[in-house]
């Protein structure tokens, strides 16, 4: 059987404190169902921009558009626990 190659990646606008506190209005003032879901995934986020800029120099991506930057390892360590697997 042959292996599918799948492609992915956000290419979201860039991010910044406006920006955050802005998606956690929007997941505040959304409805019951889905405001704890928002909420969890804005806390992911703002974990991750509280964290020092990884040191790699990263590699195209796949699709021509941006680059792939690895989490150094402490970092992806610190993230580990808030990212809603």
């Amino acid at each position: 059987m042959a292996t599918k190659t799948r492609v992915g990646g956000s290419f979201a606008p860039p991010l910044d404190d406006d920006k955050l506190a802005g998606y956690k209005s929007l997941a505040e003032a959304a409805p019951a169902e889905i405001r704890d879901a928002m909420l969890v995934l804005h806390n992911c986020a703002a974990q991750w921009w509280e964290q020092p800029e990884s040191t790699g120099g990263g590699r195209p991506h796949a699709s021509g558009r941006g680059v792939i930057v690895e989490l150094d390892r402490p970092i992806a360590e610190a993230l580990w626990d808030h990212i809603p697997w």
